[in-house]
């Protein structure tokens, strides 16, 4: 077990530390971007040691030639041939990393006798580049290693459902946003509490946890609170700032009922808050806009936190509808091969804030057709860094349309492991 907690802790730190150092050379502060980017590698290739139990010598810092041969051989072996010589290519680089380097990258050069050099003076942009670009193809085979290991390890998937709170029952007010989340809240944990495989082994270990409880043990958490989630500022938006490293970094987050990210729920006080910087974008009639229907083309909703990290594009209120929206589901062929005849025998459903066509790194899982927007995707997953944000744009205030969602999040499930046992099948929409 302290096996796997420090393999998970590295995991956490070489994702950290990369996300660091990407923000850092946003700013032009390049020695402090390389810094973090080294730091980075370091903690994907001793994470990849502990998930794939090779020794290595804890007492340095830095891994020695010979434990990096003997990590791209066991790569090559358990995921892709190809990636041991990929991992080998980069062994310079790895190895040139010193003590000396690391220090120099911190302090600069500030010795007696020689002339002082700060940092921003020997790590230049260029330099900055290329290490991280390493970094991040170190982390991209860190995450190849780890999908495995949630999603292939001969265990039932870790399957995180949020219970309301942030961190402290006892001081806070639980989010109670939807009426199907108040009057079923225990839904979703038993629907998936009790899903079997093949061999008809429980397929999901599922826990309802605390919003501070997330992090990248587990595989899928689940937020059963539509629109709303459970926050400590909506200023400050801290646990927002945690799921969306989650998903960057290889998590899948499934929000349920409408638009995502739009209320954070204040356990503090108990009230919700919208979060949307720009209300003067929200919908507005058409008929207010004089009815010109090329104008219903104009992005809605670009100060939420949905459109800025997330890039989404959803339908809204117009002169035709405004609300919920009753809608015909339907599957191509692909989303079939995918993820299964989801909507056999259903003939309705209401779609609210649907995804539209075009939106970048969209997955549609199911489909309809309005007549204002043409097609939508009323459940669908949106590729973010390394991770996917699964959305069902629908009211969901009834059995069959959350029984549908639920059999959606399990087929998407199940795609994702079916692709951690064909390499080379690729997560990309």
């Amino acid at each position: 077990m302290q096996h796997d907690e420090l393999g998970l802790w590295y995991i956490s730190k070489a994702y950290t530390y990369f996300n660091e150092a990407q923000r850092y050379i946003l700013s032009f502060r390049y020695p402090e971007s390389v810094v973090c980017a080294y730091e980075s590698i370091e903690f994907s290739l001793k994470a990849m040691c502990k998930l794939l139990d090779v020794e290595y010598n804890r007492k340095e810092h830095f891994l020695d030639a010979a434990t990096l041969v003997k990590l791209a051989e066991k790569i090559g072996r358990e995921l892709r041939p190809e990636m041991k010589d990929q991992l080998l290519t980069i062994l310079p680089v790895i190895l040139g990393y010193t003590k000396e380097l690391r220090n120099i990258c911190r302090y600069g050069i500030d010795r007696q006798g020689v002339p002082s050099v700060s940092p921003k003076n020997i790590f230049g942009k260029v330099h900055c580049e290329r290490v991280l670009k390493d970094a991040d193809w170190l982390c991209d085979m860190l995450h190849q290693v780890d999908m495995r290991r949630r999603w292939k390890g001969g265990k039932p998937v870790k399957f995180g459902v949020l219970n309301g709170y942030v961190e402290n029952p006892e001081r806070e007010i639980r989010c109670t946003k939807y009426i199907w989340t108040t009057s079923k809240a225990d839904f979703w944990v038993n629907y998936f509490s009790n899903l079997k495989d093949v061999d008809g082994k429980r397929k999901y270990d599922v826990k309802e946890i605390k919003a501070s409880e997330i992090d990248n043990s587990f595989a899928v958490i689940l937020n059963p609170f539509g629109e709303a989630y459970p926050e400590y500022s909506a200023d400050i938006k801290p646990i927002y700032n945690i799921i969306r490293d989650y998903i960057r970094n290889g998590g899948i987050f499934v929000n349920t009922a409408g638009f995502p990210f739009f209320y954070a729920w204040i356990v503090s006080v108990g009230v919700e808050k919208p979060i949307s910087e720009e209300k003067l974008l929200l919908p507005m009639p058409a008929d207010e806009m004089e009815g010109r229907t090329f104008l219903l083309q104009l992005i809605r909703f670009t100060g939420t936190l949905y459109y800025k990290d997330f890039g989404a594009i959803t339908t809204c209120d117009t002169k035709a509808h405004k609300g919920t929206v009753r809608v015909k589901p339907f599957q191509t062929t692909v989303d079939k091969e995918k993820f299964g005849d989801l909507v056999k025998g259903i003939k309705e459903i209401t779609e609210f804030r649907a995804l539209k066509r075009g939106v970048p790194k969209c997955i549609p899982i199911v489909r309809a057709l309005r007549d204002d927007f043409g097609e939508v995707y009323p459940i669908s997953a949106l590729k973010f860094g390394r991770g996917f944000l699964l959305v069902a744009a629908m009211g969901m205030t009834n059995d069959k349309e959350c029984k549908l969602f639920a059999k959606a999040v399990d087929s998407f499930c199940n795609w994702i492991s079916q692709i951690m046992q064909t390499p080379g099948l690729p997560m990309e929409p």
